[in-house]
């Protein structure tokens, strides 16, 4: 099984983090001269300053790096659903017809509905033509 960088990151900290342990106690360690307990102490804090940085950079990459933003809806919005079931329940009423005939029908019968479902938008003040566009990239859905 292949690590992540991250986990990489985490068992290099955790590893330099007993290093640092190991030298700690070599220090505190009786019958060692002066000397050593010096080496002892500086490798620890090399160590530990390993550790912190490994750790530092394991918590940045999360923080700082947040997922990609791709633009693309995670799944059907309830805005949407709502239409498709009122466009379903117009085309259970009239039966098999063309797209034009069903937006002629909504526009003549449905009109307060169907203002409501499909606010203004700016692009299209013909309610006809924001139905219309809808019908056409959701057809696979209707």
């Amino acid at each position: 099984m292949a690590l992540t960088i991250k986990e990489k990151y985490e068992l290099l900290a955790a590893e330099y983090e007993r290093l640092a342990d190991e030298k700690i106690k070599i220090s505190m360690a009786i019958g060692v001269s002066p000397e050593q307990k010096m080496e002892a102490m500086e490798a620890a804090r090399v160590y530990y300053q390993l550790a912190n940085e490994h750790s530092k950079t394991v918590v940045n990459a999360v923080t700082v790096r947040p997922p990609k933003f791709t633009g693309q809806n995670t799944g059907m919005q309830n805005k949407i659903q709502k239409r498709i079931k009122f466009l379903k329940g117009v085309w259970a009423t009239l039966g098999e017809v063309q797209h034009q005939e069903i937006v002629r029908y909504i526009c003549d019968n449905n009109l307060d509905e169907a203002k409501r479902l499909w606010p203004d938008n700016g692009k299209d003040k013909d309610i006809g033509s924001r139905i219309m566009r809808f019908i056409k990239r959701h057809r696979k859905s209707i």
